[in-house]
């Protein structure tokens, strides 16, 4: 058992690597785009004001009487003086739903064996899930918790396939054997939009996640082939995320990214059935040893794309004096 968990923690601790870097080069490009903005922004301000206290009067455009227009939301309706240039300034959205679907890879003990495959007498030992690729469908609901909203609160409905048949063999002794999981899960966490008023929002985040999981195998049992239920199983764990959305419009954007979930981290449990035809998922080894029972960790990673709907975004236009 001690050299499972130690695999388990070096397999843990380069995914977590994987997900920093990740998360690093989305903080400073984000960082790095939003600092260039904020930088050019406040040298035009700064100049024109400078020329407006030489001059002893406003440049701008947009003039009535003495009245100086300073809000320019409607000046897309006229023309613009030449030396002059309209800036365009995006608010955060006030709300936000995506949805994606995904590709997902187990790690682990959800990676079947070596080449990916099910191997009956593996699963039977509790060495491991049985199978490796999946795939599947996210929907999240992003809700800002302050003005600026970069801080975004996520509360996500997750659906999740794995099949032993989606691998490139599956029992080479008897084609007929497999396992597949159905994998429910809804989850609460929180995000962190580095650009949330730009075309490109890159973000990471975490969550909570609570996952029901079931599902069936076909195993040779005593010369023929038998039938078996995997009964739901309630598990805790986490999920952790980073990507970018890109806004087409101010109503819709495309979203990618990447994704890995620890279903079971934690209330593994081991149990025996009364019916021999039904499974528990029985992914906490205990002593003395049950058959399909062993310490397992239901975890994969998954690469997401999708479409993103906004609520609440508005547009500012700006005429400012070109240098």
């Amino acid at each position: 058992m001690e050299g499972e968990i130690k695999n388990s923690l070096i397999g843990m601790k380069k995914i977590i690597e994987i997900l920093l870097l990740v998360s690093l080069i989305s903080f400073f490009t984000g960082s790095s785009f939003s600092q260039d903005k904020n930088d050019n922004s406040s040298k035009e301000k700064n100049e024109n004001m400078h020329e407006k206290g030489s001059q002893g009067k406003t440049d701008d455009i947009h003039k009535k009487g003495s009245k100086k227009v300073k809000n320019y939301s409607n000046c897309s309706k006229g023309k613009i003086k030449d030396g002059h240039v309209k800036m365009m300034i995006r608010t955060a959205p006030k709300l936000t739903f995506e949805f994606s679907g995904y590709y997902g890879f187990g790690v682990f003990e959800l990676s079947a064996n070596d080449n990916g495959d099910f191997a009956d007498e593996e699963f039977e030992e509790g060495e491991n899930f049985g199978v490796r690729h999946g795939v599947g469908g996210n929907f999240v609901v992003k809700i800002p918790l302050h003005k600026r909203g970069n801080i975004r609160l996520d509360i996500s409905g997750m659906f999740t396939k794995f099949d032993s048949k989606y691998s490139k063999a599956i029992n080479k002794d008897h084609p007929s054997e497999f396992v597949t999981y159905n994998v429910y899960t809804g989850g609460v966490g929180i995000e962190n939009n580095f650009t949330p008023n730009h075309k490109i929002k890159t973000l990471v985040g975490i969550s909570v996640i609570g996952s029901v999981i079931t599902g069936n195998a076909n195993l040779y049992l005593n010369e023929s082939l038998t039938e078996m239920k995997i009964k739901p199983a309630f598990r805790l764990g986490i999920s952790v995320f980073s990507g970018l959305e890109y806004l087409l419009n101010d109503r819709i954007g495309m979203n990618f990214g990447f994704r890995f979930n620890h279903a079971n981290l934690w209330l593994k449990d081991t149990k025996v059935s009364d019916n021999p035809n039904e499974l528990y998922l029985n992914d906490k080894r205990v002593i003395p040893r049950i058959p399909y029972s062993g310490w397992r960790q239901f975890a994969w990673g998954s690469f997401y794309g999708g479409v993103n709907i906004y609520f609440g975004i508005r547009q500012k236009s700006y005429v400012m004096k070109k240098f």
